[in-house]
């Protein structure tokens, strides 16, 4: 508010004005700022993001949908669109239509391991663990301190059978984060099926 009477005119003031109120709950508010940006800039793509994640939020994910597509049609290699859109197509059960963006993504941001994170959560939903191994080991050899990807391919594994390489998994995310509760938990599960209950105990304690 502050800024705002001093850059009253300021988008990116207005912009950020927006995404403070969603964040602080009132979608009311939030809904408004993002309307009359969209009324004097109609290609804001961060005002139709804006207005998309209020859709999302409040669980209209047709609405959200056409909100995401209209932010593609203005930038046609945004990640955050096309993650979005793969996202809900996903929920909607539009599974063609979701490989369709996720592969888009690829596409164009090749070299972004959130990329590959989001195209193996896709194939999860969709029971492909294989592939799923495939484009999560990706995104690891991209970052391999990305924990969320990590805890993604340690789950897979686990799902696979190959418990071994879980716990491997799951000790390196312990290494680094001690208090990293769902590693511990993961590890548990796959030392007992490894037939160690005593290890399992510990683990869980």
């Amino acid at each position: 508010e502050t800024a705002n009477k001093y850059y009253k005119y300021n988008l990116k003031i207005q912009r950020l004005k927006g995404f403070c109120f969603f964040f602080l709950g009132d979608l009311e508010n939030a809904n408004v700022i993002f309307d009359e940006i969209l009324k004097k800039f109609p290609n804001d793509v961060e005002a139709i993001f804006g207005l998309a994640q209020l859709q999302a939020f409040e669980g209209r994910i047709s609405s959200a949908e056409k909100y995401y597509t209209q932010a593609l049609t203005r930038e046609a290699s945004s990640k955050k669109a096309l993650l979005s859109l793969a996202l809900i197509s996903l929920k909607l059960g539009k599974y063609e239509q979701a490989d369709n963006f996720i592969n888009q993504a690829i596409y164009y941001h090749h070299n972004t391991p959130e990329v590959y994170y989001y195209a193996s959560y896709i194939c999860v939903q969709k029971g492909d663990l294989s592939k799923a191994e495939e484009f999560i080991r990706t995104a690891v050899t991209l970052k391999p301190t990305y924990d969320k990807a990590n805890a993604l391919l340690a789950y897979i594994l686990y799902c696979k059978g190959d418990y071994e390489e879980a716990v491997s998994i799951c000790d390196y995310r312990i290494s680094q984060n001690r208090n990293n509760s769902d590693a511990w938990y993961l590890k548990s599960c796959a030392v007992y099926q490894l037939g160690s209950v005593e290890q399992s105990i510990k683990s869980l304690e």
